[in-house]
């Protein structure tokens, strides 16, 4: 849970990407000091950071559907350490139950598949995972906006740019970043202090220009958890996890690449996955829209299983992936 883990529920991938013309030179300095006030922004908001004080946290969500009309949701967290909590998901139609330990997680959820709302709303609280800087990445762009009251930088990944990060421009807290592959927004309000770090009590985050999901935090204080709040529930599935994986990346198409589709099914439509240790795909399922099975979509389906990757690892142990692919004509 703690930024990347394995069995992730973390990265919300898109099919579209958005270039940035090339043939500006880097100001060094600039970027140094774009990575430096990165890093000040992620150490001011990591509650959970090594060391930290076991707390529990308590929040309301809604989601919306395309009218606006929401649905309500909780999410509890009691964390000890990075390698030893639990969370707690409850939405109408769905709940999910995790246990960190050590180096195991253990789930147990009322069905197979994520829903869109619990995959992400774990990740929007655990929002400083952005604020690092990967592995084949770089921070860039530093910009002051509205005369002091706002600065801006850019995560940009081989020319392209990933996020854009949106801080106050007194202090490194992030009011909002946009993350440009994945046509996300997420926004940032009303910050708290807890254990000499900053959190905010409302983070929403939209997808393709509609809000999706809002988070109230009602309670963050200090506990001490006992060994029964932290015991992995009877039916959970054990999986190979740790804090901070490595994720997976695609490497090709095994086949079928010349014929991918090039009709894109009309609406939004959701996929929910695994991408397993041998990096390829498991337990495939259209979520969104439910029981939706065009030729467009059954086709996607087909041409993913094709699909190869290098595994998500935890040091040299590969471990699975969990994923949800939102598609957007």
């Amino acid at each position: 849970m703690r930024g990347r883990p394995a069995f992730a529920l973390f990265a919300l991938s898109s099919f579209s990407l958005f270039a940035i013309p090339g043939g500006a030179i880097p100001d060094k300095s600039k970027d140094a000091a774009a990575e430096a006030l990165l890093k000040q922004a992620h150490d001011l908001t990591d509650i959970r950071a090594e060391g930290s004080s076991p707390f529990r946290l308590v929040a309301r969500v809604f989601t919306y559907d395309e009218k606006g009309a929401p649905k309500e949701g909780s999410y509890t967290l009691i964390w000890k350490t990075p390698t030893s909590w639990r969370d707690e998901i409850r939405w109408p139609d769905f709940a999910q139950v995790r246990v960190a330990a050590g180096d195991m997680l253990y789930v147990a959820r009322s069905q197979s598949a994520m829903t869109l709302e619990a995959y992400l709303e774990p990740a929007l609280l655990n929002f400083d995972q952005y604020l690092v800087v990967r592995p084949g990445h770089s921070v860039t762009n530093l910009r002051e906006r509205e005369k002091g009251k706002e600065r801006s930088l850019e995560i940009m990944k081989k020319g392209v740019v990933t996020a854009e990060i949106f801080l106050d421009g007194s202090v490194a807290l992030p009011s909002r970043f946009t993350l440009t592959g994945h046509s996300s927004e997420v926004r940032l309000e009303d910050y708290r202090d807890f254990g000499g770090r900053h959190f905010p009590t409302v983070l929403s985050q939209g997808i393709f220009g509609k809000q999706f999901l809002r988070v109230e935090v009602r309670e963050l204080a200090a506990t001490t958890p006992d060994e029964a709040q932290l015991a992995p529930l009877k039916n959970a599935s054990a999986f190979p996890w740790c804090p901070d994986p490595t994720l997976a990346e695609f490497e090709g198409v095994e086949g079928m690449a010349a014929l991918y589709p090039t009709e894109m099914p009309r609406g939004q439509a959701t996929i929910y996955g695994i991408i397993g240790t041998d990096g390829h795909w498991e337990g495939l399922q259209v979520i969104r829209p439910q029981g939706a099975k065009s030729k467009t979509l059954v086709w996607i389906l087909l041409y993913m299983q094709h699909q190869r990757f290098r595994p998500a690892t935890c040091g040299d142990r590969p471990v699975p992936e969990e994923e949800i692919i939102v598609m957007h004509p």
